[in-house]
């Protein structure tokens, strides 16, 4: 056991956060900013295994596409990089381990809470609106709400969209002040009811009729 874990150091030490996105099956794009991609001799079809020992999430690059297992364990990570035989490791283990009505231990729901969860978005669908890609906007950590899920602001161009419920939407000359005040009000989602929502403030944010920022 001893002599996994000082693997495990080593080999999580020597790698660092990737300034890099990759597109994942089911997910899309993904950044792995936050993951520890291991050097590992590819083995089989693994070819390569990055993971996130905060959200217990990892990414697993199966011949040419990556895919993606929930609720995994330092200590499974562990066994598995330092196993003799990656590929039979991943079939033996990770993808026939504890299965329960047909799925196994380590299988991501899909759905939106777990996307934002474990997820870095990079691209999400906006309604009414489209694509957006969210590379010059800040998203910052907010606090449980379930309601609010995401609050994301592009200072530049004034313009805020926020996942509220189960899509985003977009808000156009929003004053950085707004911004800052909903990210960090007591209740995001009174805030929401009070002061962001169009019905609230007359349509004060509302984007129809306006010049929407393209990114």
């Amino acid at each position: 056991m001893r002599r996994l874990l000082i693997l495990a150091i080593l080999l999580f030490s020597v790698t660092g956060a990737h300034a890099e996105t990759i597109q994942v099956k089911f997910l899309g794009p993904v950044d792995l900013s936050n993951y520890k991609c291991p050097n590992i001799k590819p083995d089989g079809d693994v070819r390569r295994i990055c993971f996130d020992e905060v959200k217990k999430h990892l990414i697993v690059k199966l011949d040419r596409t990556y895919y993606n297992y929930c609720n995994m364990t330092w200590d499974v990570v562990t066994k598995w990089i330092s196993s003799p035989d990656l590929g039979d490791h991943y079939r033996n283990y990770i993808i026939t381990n504890n299965r329960s009505k047909g799925r196994t231990t380590y299988a991501c729901p899909m759905n939106v809470a777990w996307l934002e969860n474990y997820k870095n978005l990079i691209v999400v669908k906006v309604r009414y609106r489209g694509k957006v890609d969210l590379t010059s906007f800040d998203c910052p950590k907010l606090k449980f709400d379930k309601k609010i899920l995401r609050i994301c602001y592009n200072t530049e161009k004034k313009y805020m969209i926020a996942l509220v419920g189960r899509g985003y939407y977009d808000y156009c000359d929003v004053g950085p002040n707004i911004y800052k005040t909903w990210a960090s009000a007591p209740s995001l989602e009174v805030f929401y009811e009070d002061s962001i929502r169009v019905s609230s403030n007359d349509g004060l944010y509302d984007c129809r009729g306006k010049n929407v920022p393209k990114f």
